[in-house]
């Protein structure tokens, strides 16, 4: 099955369920090349090599359909930064992604000539926030979460850490670049990234979050340069060859 890629507008993001399937992990290895299959087998625990296979093979899978090549005829490599690109940027069209994962869900973000970032976390009630936001989030984020009500705070917390990693993840710095230089809405369905005291110039150089609802204690997060319609829907592992069951599921409104 041929997906059709997304438009100048719009960003297409993926969810996968990661609960544990031996026949989907089993399934996964043959469409993985040999560095990642070396990756996979160094991990120690079962249970991350088999997220780390699934994860690899669905973004294969995903990008093959887009493609319309089979999923071991993806090549990827390292961008810059170390951010895992497509291969050859002038024969896929543009074609840009991110993945992330946590718990029992997987995201995946496609766009077309533009860059992306996504991130998902599981929350955490035993975490203690507030020593990690004031190390790592820009002050007007903190204080923002402390104007909140109590039962407010930690939600608030995990949607703003999962927007700043969306936004890394969409410059491709990761955490290499300080992350108390910017700021991210901390409420709310998300906004503009204010990244060196203001906005960028215009809309197309802009970055915006976008909250992604994936399930009940989760928080998720889309990261983007520039407006854009962000749809999600839910992607269903199927043994190479066989075509994968997209499954619209909505779509946020585009942030202009």
């Amino acid at each position: 099955m041929t997906l059709s890629r997304p438009g100048a507008d719009e960003v297409h993001v993926w969810r996968l369920r990661l609960r544990p399937d031996s026949a989907a992990e089993r399934q996964a290895w043959n469409v993985l090349d040999a560095d990642e299959r070396a990756a996979a087998q160094r991990l120690q625990r079962d249970s991350d090599r088999e997220v780390q296979v699934r994860g690899r093979a669905f973004v294969r899978s995903a990008l093959g359909d887009y493609l319309d090549i089979p999923a071991r005829e993806v090549t990827i490599v390292a961008g810059e930064h170390g951010k895992p690109v497509v291969g050859d940027i002038v024969t896929t069209g543009g074609l840009s992604f991110s993945l992330s994962h946590s718990g029992d869900w997987a995201l995946m973000a496609v766009a077309t000539n533009r860059e992306v970032g996504v991130d998902i976390e599981r929350i955490d009630d035993a975490l203690f926030w507030r020593d990690i936001a004031e190390r790592f989030f820009a002050p007007v984020e903190v204080h923002a979460i402390e104007q909140l009500a109590d039962g407010a705070r930690r939600p608030a917390f995990f949607d703003c850490w999962v927007r700043k990693e969306a936004y890394l993840k969409g410059l491709g710095t990761g955490f290499q670049r300080t992350t108390t230089n910017f700021s991210v809405p901390v409420d709310g369905a998300g906004g503009a990234v204010v990244d060196g005291g203001s906005t960028s110039s215009g809309e197309a150089e802009a970055w915006y979050v976008h909250r992604l609802d994936v399930e009940a204690g989760y928080a998720a997060a889309l990261a983007v340069r520039g407006g854009a319609t962000v749809t999600m829907r839910s992607w269903s592992e199927e043994p190479p060859g066989a075509a994968a069951a997209p499954r619209a599921t909505g779509a946020t409104p585009r942030h202009d």
